[in-house]
């Protein structure tokens, strides 16, 4: 199970001026949806997963997707209107960014001994507390990133990811 953090029956509950009751939502993806950006995003995503594969620009660098944004954005600069420069510069942008974020995890799992004598049964928990309570283990590490679309927290445990 993934859980995305501050969306649960634990998020504070809202009431809005007309009374209604609502969990309150740490995210505003309602902002992004009204950018006309986000779908030639999309568009351009499309179709670099059309000539180059889907998830490709998962096995490019960080480094290597900001030097193509960084060219794409020299290229606007200098007139260049060949491609929607700026478009591709974004798109590398995010994939930089999410390398970057998988890289990070990558090095920061090779600090850590993720080889422990845990005793677990990988059951989701929602902290290092409930952990200890569920599987009777021992909280190892917390990370901020761990190879999942949204950037969800994760416990390495016997070499195992736990979501939490």
């Amino acid at each position: 199970m993934i859980v995305l953090n501050g969306v649960g029956a634990d998020a504070p509950v809202l009431t809005n001026a007309a009374g209604g009751k609502q969990s309150h939502i740490p995210f505003r993806f309602d902002l992004l949806l009204r950018c006309k950006s986000i779908a030639e995003v999309a568009k351009i995503m499309a179709e670099g997963a059309e000539k180059y594969g889907a998830e490709n620009w998962h096995n490019i660098s960080s480094q290597e997707h900001l030097n193509h944004a960084l060219t794409h954005i020299s290229a606007y600069q200098l007139g260049d209107t060949q491609d929607d420069h700026i478009g591709h510069a974004v798109c590398r942008m995010i994939m930089a960014h999410e390398m970057s974020m998988k890289e990070e995890a990558a090095e920061w799992e090779e600090r850590v001994d993720i080889s422990s004598e845990v005793d677990t049964d990988n059951k989701e928990c929602d902290s290092p507390k409930e952990h200890n309570r569920i599987t009777g283990g021992t909280y190892i590490a917390h990370l901020d990133y761990q190879d999942n679309p949204l950037g969800l927290p994760a416990q390495i445990i016997n070499g195992k990811r736990v979501w939490c």
